[in-house]
This record gives C-alpha cells, sequence and structure tokens, in this order.
C-alpha cells in the first residue's frame, strides 16, 4: 500500500471527549490527508457549546500527527484541559479539485485513488452536517415547508397554527407592573401590564409596538392579551360547578346501583315464592289425581254392592255421594293447582322482568358514575391548568408590600426579573438576581441639561448644595467693578505697544496692604510693628512705633529736597 493509498471506512467523520484533568492527547482513528484537515473545538466544562468561540487555532492551541495514515491521528493540545472539558475534533475538508487530468496523458492509480477518497471525505462530512441539521423525519407524511421566515428582531421562530411552515412569534418581554402607571410612562415593544381595570382584572397584556404614555390596554395596536385571567376565574368557576356535579351524579349514581341491588333482591325473592308455589301445584295436581282414582274404586265397588245386595243399596248410594261430592273436590282442586300454577308463571315472569330492570338499572349506574368520574377528571385539569397560569403569573408579580421580600408569595426562591410595588417609596422594584433595585427612574424635579439650570426655582438653596459662599468662593455683584464690555469704552486694555503715563493714585479712604506698598524702586512693608522703607529689595530705613528712626546712610537736618 503506498502512501496515499487509504481505505475509507465507512464512519463519521467526528470524535468527541470529555476531558480529564491536565489531558493533552486525544486519538482520531479516521484517515486524513493533512494536518490543517482536522478543526479542533474547546468547550470549557459546563458552558455553552460555540463553534465560534470553542474553536482552536493548529500550531498555536494543539499539533497534529498521523495525517496519510490509515487510522493512527491524534491530536496534542498545547495547554492540559480541564476536568469535564469537551473535545470536539472534526475532519473539514476543502471542497475542491485536486488534479486536473490532462487529455491522453498519465491517470495514475495513486492520484485517482487519492481524488476519490477525497470525494468521499466530502460526502462524509456533508452527510455529518445533514444528520446535524434541522430537519423532518424521514417518515414523516406532511407536506411542511421548513423555509425560515426573515429574521424580524425581539422574536421567535415556530410552527404556524397548522403546523405545516415555520413563522415568527412575538418573545414574552419585562413585566412592568399596572396598567395605573399608563399615564405617566410610556412602554417599549415586548413589555407586559398587569390590569386593574374591571372587566379585565388581573388580564396580562403585551405591547406590540411602542406605547406612549396614556396609551390604555384596550387599545389593540399597541398592547395584545396574552393571558385571560378573567376567562380562567369563569373556567374555574365553571370547573368547580362541574365538579360539584359530578359529584351529585356519582352520588345518584351510588343511589341507583343500591336501588338495582334491592331490586334484584326482590327480585329473587319473587322468583323463589314463584317456584315455591308452582311445587305447591304440583303436589295439589298429585293429591287431586290421587283422590279422582281413590273415587273410580268407590264407584266400581258401589255398583258390586248394588248388584251383589239390595241391602247394601242404600249403602251404595250413600257412597256414590260421597264418591261424587270427592269427585267434586277433586276437580276444585285441580282448577286450583292450574291457577296456582298460572300464578307462579306470572310471578316467574315478573321476576325475570324485574331482573332484566335491575340489570339495565344498575348497567345505568355505572355509565352515570363513568360519566361522573370523567367530568370529575376534566374538571380537576381545567382548575389545575387555572391554578399553574395564575402561579406562574403570581411568581412574577408579587404585588405591593411595605418592604422588600426575601421571598416569593410561595415561599420559594426569587426568580431573576420578579417585580413588586413598595408602597413605602412608592417605587416599582426588579429583583436582579442579588439585589431589588428600582425599575425606573423619575425624572420629577430633575434638573436638564436642556433648561441650563433655568429651572432652579431657589439659587441660594442651590448655591447652598454646590458649596459655594459668597466672599469665600465666589464674590458678589459689584456695578463698580470693570467688565470685559468696558474695555475701549471707559477704560483701555492693555497694550504692550502703547506707552502708559504714571497716574497719580487718590485715596479718598484709609487703605489697607497686606504685603506692603510698592513705589516704582521702593517696597514699604510692615514687620513686627516697625515700618521698613526698602529700595530695590534692601531694607534702607525703619520707623519703630514709638517714633524712633533708624537710617544706614546719613541723615540731613533742615535741608532741601
Amino acid at each position: 500500500m503506498s502512501a496515499t493509498t487509504i481505505i475509507v471506512n465507512d464512519v463519521e467523520p467526528r470524535r468527541q471527549y470529555t476531558a480529564t484533568s491536565g489531558q493533552t492527547v486525544f486519538d482520531f482513528p479516521i484517515p486524513f490527508f493533512n494536518d490543517a484537515d482536522l478543526q479542533v473545538y474547546l468547550t470549557p466544562a459546563g458552558q455553552q457549546s460555540s463553534d465560534t468561540a470553542d474553536i482552536l487555532v493548529l500550531t498555536t492551541n494543539y499539533s497534529v500527527v498521523g495525517a496519510n495514515t490509515q487510522d493512527s491521528g491524534e491530536i496534542t493540545l498545547v495547554t492540559g484541559a480541564t476536568t469535564g472539558d469537551v473535545i470536539t475534533i472534526e475532519r473539514v475538508v476543502s471542497i475542491s479539485r485536486l488534479t486536473d487530468f490532462q487529455t491522453s496523458g498519465d491517470l495514475l492509480a495513486e492520484t485517482v485513488n487519492r481524488e476519490q477518497d477525497t470525494e468521499i471525505f466530502i460526502s462524509q462530512q456533508l452527510r455529518a452536517d445533514i444528520n446535524r441539521s434541522f430537519r423532518l423525519p424521514i417518515t414523516d407524511t406532511s407536506a411542511a415547508s421548513l423555509v425560515l421566515p426573515s429574521p424580524t428582531a425581539n422574536y421567535v421562530i415556530g410552527w404556524n397554527s397548522t403546523g405545516d411552515a415555520i413563522t415568527n412569534f412575538q418573545e414574552i418581554g419585562q413585566y412592568q407592573g399596572t396598567d395605573a402607571t399608563t399615564t405617566t410612562m410610556s412602554y417599549a415593544v415586548r413589555d407586559l401590564l398587569k390590569s386593574t381595570t374591571a372587566g379585565q382584572l388581573d388580564n396580562v397584556y403585551i405591547c406590540i409596538q411602542t406605547s406612549p404614555s396614556g396609551t390604555l390596554l384596550t387599545n389593540t395596536a399597541y398592547w395584545s392579551l396574552i393571558v385571560d385571567a378573567v376567562s380562567a376565574a369563569t373556567s374555574e368557576t365553571n370547573a368547580a360547578a362541574s365538579a360539584s356535579a359530578a359529584a351529585t351524579s356519582a352520588s345518584n349514581a351510588s343511589t341507583s346501583e343500591t336501588n338495582a341491588a334491592t331490586s334484584e333482591t326482590n327480585a329473587a325473592s319473587s322468583e323463589s315464592a314463584a317456584s315455591t308455589s308452582e311445587t305447591n301445584a304440583a303436589s295439589s295436581a298429585s293429591t287431586a289425581s290421587t283422590a279422582a282414582s281413590n273415587a273410580s274404586t268407590s264407584e266400581t265397588n258401589a255398583a258390586t254392592s248394588e248388584t251383589n245386595a239390595g241391602t247394601s243399596e242404600t249403602n251404595a248410594a250413600s257412597s256414590a255421594g260421597s264418591a261424587s261430592s270427592s269427585a267434586s273436590t277433586a276437580t276444585t282442586k285441580a282448577s286450583e293447582a292450574a291457577t296456582s300454577a298460572s300464578n307462579a308463571s306470572t310471578s316467574a315472569t315478573n321476576a325475570g322482568t324485574s331482573e332484566t330492570n335491575a340489570a339495565s338499572s344498575a348497567s345505568s349506574a355505572a355509565t352515570s358514575e363513568s360519566n361522573a368520574s370523567t367530568s370529575e377528571t376534566n374538571a380537576a385539569s381545567s382548575a389545575s391548568s387555572a391554578a399553574a397560569s395564575y402561579d406562574d403569573f403570581d411568581d412574577r408579580y408579587l404585588g405591593a408590600k411595605a418592604t422588600d421580600p426575601a421571598l416569593d408569595n410561595d415561599g420559594d426562591a426569587l426568580i431573576t426579573g420578579a417585580l413588586y410595588f413598595n408602597t413605602t417609596d412608592d417605587v416599582m422594584k426588579v429583583w436582579e438576581g442579588t439585589s431589588w433595585v428600582a425599575a425606573y427612574a423619575s425624572l420629577s424635579g430633575a434638573l436638564t441639561a436642556t433648561n441650563n439650570l433655568s429651572d432652579v426655582t431657589n439659587a441660594s438653596t442651590s448655591r447652598d448644595n454646590l458649596g459655594l459662599t459668597i466672599g469665600t468662593n465666589v464674590e458678589a455683584y459689584d456695578a463698580t467693578i470693570l467688565k470685559d464690555a468696558d474695555l475701549g469704552v471707559t477704560a483701555q486694555g492693555y497694550d504692550a505697544d502703547t506707552t502708559k503715563n504714571d497716574v497719580a493714585n487718590t485715596f479718598t479712604l484709609a487703605q489697607t496692604f497686606d504685603s506692603g506698598v510698592v513705589i516704582g524702586d521702593w517696597t514699604v512693608t510692615e514687620v513686627t510693628g516697625n515700618l521698613i522703607f526698602s529700595v530695590s529689595g534692601v531694607a534702607k530705613m525703619k520707623l519703630d512705633a514709638t517714633g524712633n528712626l533708624t537710617v544706614v546712610g546719613d541723615v540731613s537736618a533742615f535741608g532741601t529736597l
């Protein structure tokens, strides 16, 4: 087998491993031609996978050995993995021709094999991509379209109402409290509000386009109903009524079943009595037959007696009368027996009818019981669905409270995005996962940049809030102080090129100079109560507080200055 001849088996060109601590080497026992044919991904433990974020770079993050062999490839990470990291290795071959066969040129087996192997590589990777793509089951008989709709911001995709196409659906957004704030606030798309209005109390609506303040929830151009609490409450009431009716039906069914059992018992008793009557009738018939036989014997004996002896005629006549009476009695008994047999048959028929009616009553009772059970199950399901919907909403909006709650209304942990209204601060708050924060900021009383502080109503209070004190941090306005507008009008601005003239200063009031008076090169300063006269920074004369004068040079009296 040449170096470039590879047997390509029917495999998926992909391997995936869960790494151990510090693991660097991972097998790839699938043929590949070049190191660059392998793409490696590392998904950190516990994180969501991402083809773009998890991808590693050849030579920078990993190296490859085993190219152009049958099944001995492997990759080695530059940095060892962490326990639980998922390593995915995939063969990705460039979809391109490797060789251009020339007319009448050599057709080398090695070159043809490599071209065909490459085609198999590409087919395997396309199959792997198709198997991991969005597709219908091979056994699906529908004509559903898998064409995605155009992307729409803040929407999710799903099947339409007929299940034959994919469409965009409005995604649920943030809960913003009750409709009491609609008069002062505007809302963004997907915002949720709960109604406090009669007739739609506790219904939840979603904003379908930016809603200006003052827009009512009944305005379908801006709001759409997503939780019909009113109907849910009605359904709950109806469910309770259905449950009550079902209980009544079950009770009635139980009563009917009891009555049926009683009827069945009575029918059995009637059947038993009929059987007894039939037995008694048979016994009466047997007695009548015996009496008739005895009468016939008596009649024969009488005839014989009449023939044998005249004396016995009287006795025979008497015996004949007795026989006749016995025959009559036997006839009567036979009639009574027939009547008893008829009555027994009628009783048996009635018993059968009663038994049939009892069975029918029992069947009806069972049907009523089954229907009652079904009604009770449906009522319980409706009540459960209504309760689940309300519980989900109750976990997201906790209502009005005086302080920040630590748990939801069911005593469970708070969910991120939960809302409640703080009645102490009159602020809607939202749970951001670790703490309660204001759900919105009010600009009532705030200063805005566009007003340039023109909305300040009390300048003194504002100055104090800024820490400014007239005479310390700022100077009070003085109309006598020169301003920029005075330059060139009542005062001459400084100009280095303009000749200046000394101006004699006249002081009408006593002046105080903390740092001395400068006159030309002379400086007069006060030091610890002494007046010092200096020229160019050199002291020349001192006059103390008692009037003593000290000079560094000569003193001339009565001279001319």
